[in-house]
C-alpha cells in the first residue's frame, strides 16, 4: 500500500462537471456492469439528469487529489430497495479508487455527506451494503434490517444525525 497521504478536497459533482462521465463510469463498473438491461449510457444519462444536485436530492460528493477524482458518494430520495421506500434519505455511490483505498477518504466522504443532510434538516439517514459493514460501524449506524436486492441479501442501515 502507497503511504502517501493525499490532501483531499470534498466537492460537488455539480461544480465539477469535467468528472461526470469517471463517475458514471465507476459507478456503472462497479454496480451495472452485469445489468443486461443497463447501459454506461444510461447510467451517465441518469447522473446528468437526476444526481447533480447541490441544495436538494439527489446530491453528488467527489474527493479531489488535486485535480484528479479519487472518491465519490451520493444523498439520494430513493436507493431503490425493495420493501424500503418509506424512508429517506439514502447515503449510496460510495466508491474511492483503487489507489487510495484505506487513506480514510471514505468516511471523510461520509462525514462530509452527513453534515449535508444535516444542514438539510434530515435527523437521519440510511444505507445498504453486502459487503462493507465496517464504515457504517465506525460511522454508529445501526442495522436495521436486511433485504435482497439483486440477487444477494443486504444490510440495511440507519444512522441518526442528532
Amino acid at each position: 500500500m502507497n503511504s502517501y497521504m493525499p490532501k483531499i478536497e470534498i466537492g460537488y459533482l455539480k461544480d465539477y462537471p469535467g468528472y461526470v462521465e469517471q463517475v458514471a463510469r465507476w459507478f456503472h463498473k462497479q454496480w451495472h456492469e452485469n445489468e443486461e438491461n443497463w447501459s454506461f449510457e444510461q447510467t451517465l444519462d441518469y447522473i446528468l439528469t437526476h444526481d447533480c444536485n447541490k441544495d436538494k436530492l439527489n446530491i453528488t460528493m467527489i474527493a479531489l487529489d488535486g485535480d484528479k477524482m479519487v472518491g465519490t458518494i451520493q444523498l439520494m430520495a430513493d436507493d431503490l430497495l425493495p420493501g424500503w421506500s418509506h424512508v429517506s434519505p439514502w447515503i449510496g455511490g460510495l466508491y474511492v479508487d483503487p489507489d487510495y483505498r484505506h487513506r480514510g477518504i471514505a468516511y471523510r466522504l461520509g462525514y462530509a455527506m452527513m453534515s449535508k443532510a444535516m444542514n438539510m434538516g434530515f435527523d437521519c439517514m440510511y444505507m445498504f451494503t453486502d459487503s462493507i459493514h465496517r464504515l457504517p460501524q465506525r460511522h454508529h449506524a445501526r442495522e436495521v434490517g436486511q433485504a435482497v436486492y439483486a440477487g444477494k441479501t443486504v444490510r440495511i442501515y440507519k444512522k441518526d444525525l442528532f
